[in-house]
């Protein structure tokens, strides 16, 4: 089988920016709403996460584990997250371009994903390389891309 496709039907392009940022923020959002409910409910507001350093380190940790086990349960899948699968991306190898099917691989990347977010610079990297890649793909040696259907 020729490793850039997946099926005969399927044609592999690098991801366009609009995709590629529009499933991030998907992503981030189903990461991070249940996480401000429950601080809700124990009594914190979205004040005290920006206010206590503390607590934001906390909620990026759990952040951290639950980006981890969905990529332990989502990569074997859907070879990418629930924001990918929703905008037809997919994790590739950056340079054979198979597909990544690896829970390890998933965990590592959803791992890497929330310790390097707040830094900003790691997610507008997609801007300064041909393949979109954002720092998080750059170590785990992958990137995404747009699936086209013929």
């Amino acid at each position: 089988m020729n490793p850039k496709h997946n099926s005969s039907t399927d044609k592999y392009t690098p991801a366009p920016h609009y995709k590629r940022l529009s499933a991030f923020i998907f992503q981030l959002v189903i990461y991070i709403v249940p996480i401000f409910i429950i601080a809700y409910l124990l009594g914190y507001t979205f004040a005290d996460f920006i206010e206590n350093f503390a607590l934001f380190a906390l909620g990026l940790i759990i952040i951290g584990m639950c980006s981890s086990l969905l990529g332990v349960i989502l990569y074997p899948v859907y070879q990418g997250n629930v924001g990918h699968k929703l905008f037809n991306l997919k994790v590739v190898d950056a340079k054979t371009e198979q597909s990544i099917h690896s829970k390890s691989h998933g965990a590592f990347r959803g791992f890497l994903k929330v310790c390097m977010v707040p830094l900003i610079f790691p997610v507008l990297i997609i801007f300064l390389n041909k393949n979109r890649q954002t720092l998080w793909d750059k170590i785990s040696n992958t990137k995404i891309v747009y699936v086209r259907k013929n």
